[in-house]
């Protein structure tokens, strides 16, 4: 019972503060009020009993897009973050060792994910980890077209092996390229091929016996041949 209280005490203490949260600069690049709330609400929760379970949301495609259509709803929100690191950098004006970094989820869609690290995730490693909605970022992508982001802060994440379906998935538009380049490599053969022309050959069947000397053969064929003309 004592542990219950405890438990229930210690998420009540290291649950995000709505007021600071209220603060957060949606669309803008910058490391806010709300922020910083976050982050300590984060390290908080890593210091406290490691039985304690806090409520956490998949973030399927659905949820991005309801997140999406009405970011402060979710605000504060805890979500589980799964996928493959493409992008990691410092946070040079934060007031401590911030790291931020763009995971790509399972279903293909880019987040920024931020931490409290000095040290910096390798891209192209298959992460886990938890991290609070912070707001949406619009920035410059890296093929220069302007985009929102989905931007949530946690603790330094796990690295994990790459799941086996995940390569499966990732792999099938591969897989269909090889199999359509195949495709055309045989039908270019194909083509190439050198035409075959087939003869008929006009064959006359006739019950007439041929003659056994030569001359009275030659005979008759000159007479069939002016009859033919006559």
């Amino acid at each position: 019972m004592l542990y219950l209280f405890l438990t229930i005490i210690s998420i009540l203490a290291t649950s995000p503060q709505i007021d600071r949260l209220e603060d957060a600069r949606f669309q803008v690049d910058v490391l806010d009020d709300a922020f910083y709330a976050l982050l300590e609400t984060q390290v908080k929760q890593s210091n406290i009993i490691e039985d304690v379970t806090f409520e956490s949301y998949k973030l399927t495609s659905t949820e991005l897009d309801n997140i999406l259509k009405d970011p402060n709803v979710f605000l504060g929100k805890l979500f589980n973050i799964e996928g493959i690191v493409e992008q990691v950098r410092h946070r040079k004006e934060a007031t401590c060792d911030v790291a931020e970094s763009f995971i790509r989820l399972k279903n293909g869609t880019p987040i920024m994910y931020f931490y409290s690290d000095d040290v910096l995730l390798e891209s192209g490693r298959f992460i886990e980890g938890k991290g609070y909605f912070w707001k949406t970022i619009r920035i410059v992508a890296r093929d220069e077209v302007e985009r929102t982001y989905l931007a949530f802060v946690g603790v330094v994440p796990k690295v994990r092996s790459i799941p086996n379906f995940g390569i499966k998935v990732w792999a099938l538009p591969f897989l269909g390229f090889a199999f359509i380049f195949i495709l055309i490599v045989q039908n270019i053969k194909w083509r190439s091929r050198p035409e075959l022309i087939s003869y008929k050959k006009n064959i006359d069947v006739t019950d007439r016996p041929i003659a056994d000397n030569i001359e009275v053969a030659l005979d008759i064929l000159r007479a069939e041949s002016e009859e033919n003309k006559s």
